[in-house]
């Protein structure tokens, strides 16, 4: 249990932090909040064989790399509702998997999301790159813009950014091939040539991810903004294989989480 509350501690925190410094809104930390679709811990920083994840890895060293982060749902929509609002799934009532628009109902007992929660202390919100929320509840989600370039001038922000492209299906990496005879299955994985290529494939996609993770770094470091940025990384189920998502193993619910605040 202690593992799942270890990220509603944190951002209760936090929030804690903005609540004391509304007064000078212009000390707080603007954050980067990205999203990995459908991924794991496969990545360099986490030891695994074949991938080159070159700006994460350098993004771990420079914060903090967490182990044991585990979401609480193997499926997107009602693990992004969690984190949404920062309370299970279950007791918001939103655990039904992508439910339908007329059958969602609005947050009980007053909860707000987190944006709702930081547009209130003074931060202007994005939902930018890729427009999913998959909230499976009704009313306002507390995103202002799609970009944090419409924010007012000193305003800090709140921008969550999802990368799809982890999600299947998966593009190849024409700047850097993998060859999958050097990579490692789960050992509950058949080793076959087939198993393989879609491992490596799936590698494949996530160092693609890696350098839109430094196009947004360095999009920070161009406009000033990295030394007072808090940025997250994270996945938002396990990774899309066998035991992976939608299956309530460890490898659907353990996430990659990276934090770094200068």
């Amino acid at each position: 249990m202690k593992k799942h509350l270890f990220l509603l501690t944190t951002l209760t925190l936090f929030f804690g932090q903005i609540t004391l410094a509304q007064n000078n809104i212009t000390e707080r930390p603007n954050i980067v909040w990205i999203m990995l679709e459908d991924w794991g811990l496969d990545l360099g920083c986490y030891d695994t064989q074949g991938i080159e994840t070159p700006v994460t890895d350098k993004l771990a060293s420079e914060g903090i790399r967490y182990t044991n982060a585990f979401c609480t749902s193997p499926v997107c929509s009602t693990s992004r509702s969690a984190m949404l609002t920062g309370y299970h799934q279950n007791y918001i009532g939103a655990q039904q998997h992508r439910t339908a628009k007329e059958d969602k109902k609005p947050l009980p007992y007053g909860i707000e999301t987190m944006p709702v929660l930081l547009k209130e202390a003074g931060y202007f919100t994005a939902l930018m790159t890729y427009d999913k929320t998959d909230a499976n509840f009704s009313g306002d989600l507390g995103f202002m813009g799609k970009d944090w370039k419409e924010r007012e001038k000193g305003q800090p922000f709140f921008a969550q950014i999802t990368l799809g492209g982890t999600h299947r299906a998966w593009n190849r990496d024409p700047k850097n091939p993998i060859d999958h005879a050097k990579v490692e299955l789960p050992p509950y994985y058949a080793d076959t040539p087939f198993a393989r290529r879609d491992w490596a494939n799936g590698l494949e996609q996530m160092q693609v991810c890696d350098r839109e993770i430094g196009d947004i770094l360095k999009r920070l470091e161009k406009e000033d903004l990295a030394e007072n940025t808090l940025i997250f990384l994270i996945g938002d189920n396990g990774r899309c294989h066998i035991r992976g998502k939608q299956f309530l193993y460890d490898p659907g619910l353990q996430v990659p989480m990276i934090i770094k605040w200068p």
